[in-house]
């Protein structure tokens, strides 16, 4: 799952303190390659065949391939999928209003190897993308409506089957069909810290968090069987000088014990989580995180810088993993 990545302006006691120690990024037999620039970037692997194609997002357009997209609005959201199960992925952008163009609808574009299609189209005032996720074979969509509410739900046949709705709920991760959790930036107050619930059937449960939430993301770090919880929180709406930008494990299956991983100074945010093996990359509202455990817990490798309102991806090619970083100019950054 990939989080909203700039839409709002404005994060335990006992848990053992992030390792500030430093870690080798890359082997120094791979250097960064600089691309052209752009304001979003995206990768996923259209034919199959183990190699990430590259998606460049500039001034609205989408360059793949062959392929030059007109999005008709700003990109909001970033995710790759295979939901055919093929090993042929697609690469979701979502689309909206933005400071370039404020009267743009939501819109949801998949890009395949096949070219861009056009899935969703929606204006109801508020025209932004929170969330987009796989469940399967389907996707799920979480969309500003009127005035501060999210809905959210299944895309099916050019609309949203709407099955849930929440202010300000701008960071969604669907377990299945019936379940799903739910971060808020903000409460049901002016001003009043976000959450974070387990949503289904059996009711709403509230877990742990440190105001409100920005990124969420899960997996079995352990390998116990059970996926962890990785939520990006620390939100204030005195964003510039009160929030903290803190990523926090909690432990599975139950999601009520965990520990903070990671705290990064002079950011407010954590924009996006990618979960690679045992190792996370995370993107900041300034620089783009690479964690991976150590002798003390977590160590953190300052990647690249980020553009504010940019965004990074993990990208694989024939030489390893790379961090595909947006800017002027674009990145890829050795990681492995």
């Amino acid at each position: 799952m990939v989080v909203l990545l700039a839409l709002i302006g404005g994060l335990g006691c006992g848990d053992p303190q992030p390792s500030g120690a430093s870690m080798p990024v890359a082997p120094a037999t791979r250097e960064s390659r600089d691309l052209d620039r752009a304001d979003k970037v995206g990768a996923a692997d259209f034919d199959g065949d183990g190699v990430d194609e590259i998606v460049l997002v500039q001034d609205g357009v989408a360059r793949f391939g062959d392929h030059a997209v007109t999005l008709g609005g700003e990109v909001q959201v970033v995710q790759r999928g295979d939901p055919q199960g093929t090993g042929r992925e697609v690469l979701l952008l979502g689309t909206g209003m933005g400071r370039s163009d404020r009267s743009a609808p939501i819109r949801i574009w998949s890009l395949s190897d096949s070219g861009p299609e056009l899935l969703l189209e929606r204006d109801e005032g508020r025209n932004q993308v929170a969330d987009l996720d796989f469940v399967g074979d389907r996707i799920w969509a979480a969309l500003f409506g009127t005035g501060k509410a999210v809905d959210a739900g299944w895309v099916t046949d050019g609309s949203l089957e709407r099955i849930d709705s929440r202010n300000l709920a701008t960071a969604w991760l669907p377990l299945d069909g019936q379940r799903r959790v739910v971060g808020r930036v903000y409460g049901d107050r002016p001003k009043a810290p976000g959450d974070l619930r387990v949503v289904g059937p059996e009711g709403e449960r509230v877990l742990p968090t440190l105001r409100g939430v920005r990124a969420l993301s899960a997996a079995d770090l352990d390998g116990d069987g059970h996926d962890e919880l990785l939520v990006g929180d620390g939100w204030h709406y005195a964003y510039g000088k009160q929030a903290i930008a803190r990523i926090r494990v909690l432990q599975g299956p139950d999601w009520t014990q965990g520990r903070t991983i990671a705290m990064f100074d002079d950011e407010y945010t954590v924009w996006s989580l990618h979960v690679i093996g045992d190792r996370v990359l995370a993107t900041g509202s300034r620089a783009v995180h690479w964690l991976a455990r150590d002798g003390l817990g977590w160590a953190d490798a300052r990647v690249a810088p980020v553009p504010e309102t940019g965004n990074a991806v993990p990208f694989r090619d024939a030489d390893g993993l790379w961090a595909l970083v947006s800017g002027s100019p674009a990145r890829l950054v050795p990681l492995d």
